[in-house]
């Protein structure tokens, strides 16, 4: 016997942050109509390059080697949040 999994009324979801035991937290996803639970998302920081010419490279290292690239991609729309925060840290540290 199959479950089916709750589907949201509306197209969004509301996310609220839940903090894990060792550290760190994962964002649980929630009907915004009902409250009702739907996933854990799983949020951890980006730490290697999975695209472009630093691909498989750590980010740190790539700031501290080309912080021009690392800057010129902040500057593009299509950079992925979790990439963008990860570049943002490395970048004021």
């Amino acid at each position: 016997m199959s479950r089916l999994r709750h589907v949201p009324h509306r197209a969004e979801v509301t996310t609220s942050e839940v903090p894990l035991p060792s550290g760190g937290f994962h964002l649980r996803a929630s009907c915004p109509d009902c409250g009702r639970f739907i996933c854990f998302i799983p949020h951890s920081p980006v730490s290697h390059f999975y695209f472009g010419k630093h691909k498989s490279r750590l980010i740190r290292d790539v700031v501290a080697e080309d912080r021009a690239y690392c800057e010129w991609l902040l500057r593009q729309e299509w950079v992925r949040p979790r990439l963008r925060a990860t570049l943002e840290e490395s970048l004021s540290a």
